[in-house]
């Protein structure tokens, strides 16, 4: 009797969490107008740091140049764009909170933002996505000064 007990209960759990999984693996939210965010958001500013710009398919990532490709999340057939040198205007348009839910419980938030990338050498305007930071911490963004730490706690995307 216990086993089936305990055997309906393991079943329930494991239908409820992949309903859950199938109608909301990953949930998305705003924080454009978010004082961390806002006070960016649609301003020409220039790279601090040089970085690196890669791309797949029609998306493109920003990455800080000692990330290795290995240790970045990509796609398999993404590949180097090309290197961004201090100075490099952009223009940062949106930042948003993505969560990831397994058995009802957030297992990933990962704060990202949209910009625009001014290349001026060949006369385009590119599009990225910067991982800002993950699980209520912010990363020293490229844009950012270096009295900034390398990593923060705000309350926010947990």
């Amino acid at each position: 009797m216990k086993a089936l007990v305990f055997t309906i209960i393991f079943f329930m759990t494991f239908c409820l969490s992949g309903c859950l999984y199938l109608f909301s693996p990953s949930i998305s939210n705003s924080l454009s107008s978010d004082d961390l965010f806002y006070k960016y958001s649609g301003k020409k500013m220039k790279l601090l740091r040089p970085m690196n710009l890669w791309q797949w398919g029609n998306s493109y990532s920003l990455n800080e140049i000692e990330d290795k490709a290995s240790d970045i999340d990509f796609p398999s057939e993404h590949e180097f764009y090309c290197h961004l040198p201090v100075g490099t205007p952009i223009i940062l348009t949106d930042c948003y909170c993505s969560k990831d839910y397994s058995f009802f419980f957030t297992t990933k938030a990962i704060i990202n933002v949209n910009g625009k990338i001014i290349l001026s050498n060949i006369n385009k305007e590119i599009e990225f996505e910067y991982k800002w930071g993950e699980n209520g911490y912010l990363y020293r963004a490229p844009w950012e000064e270096k009295n900034f730490p390398k990593m923060r706690y705000i309350k926010k995307c947990q």
